[in-house]
Parts: C-alpha cells; sequence; structure tokens
C-alpha cells in the first residue's frame, strides 16, 4: 500500500526578463532530480500580490530592481504538479514582462540559502537558442514557442496558458 503525501498549494509569480529577443533564465539543479532553466520567480509572501513577488524575486535572484507597477501581465499562467524535497507541490504560476535596460549586469544573487544551494547559473538565451538546445531542459516545457508568440505579437489580452 502506498503512503498517502500530502500535496502543498502554492503561489508563485514570476518575471519574463526580455533584452531585445533575448530572455533571463536561471539554472537550477536539485539534489534530486536534473538540472533545468527557468525564468526568475518564486512563492509570494503572506500578504504579497503576484506583481510584488515577481519583482521581488527577481531582485533576489539577478539583483535587478523593477517596480512591481512596471510589470506588464500577467502574460502567461501556468497550473503544475512537482516534487521538491520530497514534498509534492501543486503551483499556480503567473507570469510578468520586464525589459532589461541594458545597463544593470544579472547576478546570480541567491538571497535565500535554499536558492543558493539549487540555483546554478544565469544565462541570456535567445529564441532561437531555445529551440536548438535539446539537450537543456526547459521550465514551462513550451518556453520557445511560447516566447517566440510573446515577441512577435506582445502581450496577450487575457494570460495565455502556458502548460503543465
Amino acid at each position: 500500500m502506498m503512503e498517502a503525501v500530502d500535496e502543498r498549494q502554492r503561489q508563485a509569480a514570476r518575471v519574463l526578463l526580455i533584452d531585445d529577443d533575448a530572455i533571463l533564465l536561471v539554472e537550477v539543479a536539485p539534489a534530486t532530480s536534473a538540472a533545468f532553466w527557468l525564468t526568475p520567480g518564486g512563492a509570494l509572501d503572506p500578504g504579497e500580490t503576484s506583481r510584488q513577488a515577481a519583482a521581488r524575486e527577481l531582485h533576489e535572484e539577478t539583483g535587478i530592481v523593477v517596480a512591481p507597477k512596471s510589470l506588464l501581465g500577467p502574460v502567461w499562467r501556468r497550473v503544475h504538479r512537482f516534487e521538491w524535497d520530497g514534498n509534492m507541490i501543486h503551483q499556480h504560476d503567473e507570469f510578468f514582462v520586464a525589459r532589461h535596460d541594458g545597463v544593470t549586469e544579472a547576478v546570480l544573487n541567491n538571497v535565500d540559502p535554499v536558492e543558493a544551494a539549487t540555483n546554478r547559473s544565469l544565462r541570456w538565451w535567445r529564441v532561437e537558442e531555445l529551440a536548438a538546445a535539446t539537450a537543456e531542459r526547459f521550465v514551462p516545457a513550451s518556453l520557445a514557442h511560447d516566447l517566440r508568440l510573446l515577441l512577435l505579437h506582445g502581450p496577450p489580452e487575457i494570460p495565455r496558458d502556458v502548460g503543465a
């Protein structure tokens, strides 16, 4: 008989930080699974809005400061389940867009001790590079396709579902 595993509900906010046609991604290397690339972001703190959390998380992970009100969106939404550190997480992500000023350098900041243990590197990725990087894992898996649409058509009127 399988033991029941508690599933934690989690609200999270992420930032699509765009510089021309490139996006900044964080490489995450969990102890229990293969490394993957995703946008800066994380869980909302109590009393915090998604927009506030997105701006805070961007600063915590990259050192880049943006005003919450300057974020566009949410442009994407994603609901997914994953295991992290032995816990099942049912997460609802909202993605916002911020334009990089081209001046401020992004640095792997890792203010949070958990992130310091798992966040490995930062990299600017062009859409073509995302599509061609078959040996890499991106979250969401449709990142190259969805980013291409966002860059071509601009932010959607209602947030686009970017999959599980």
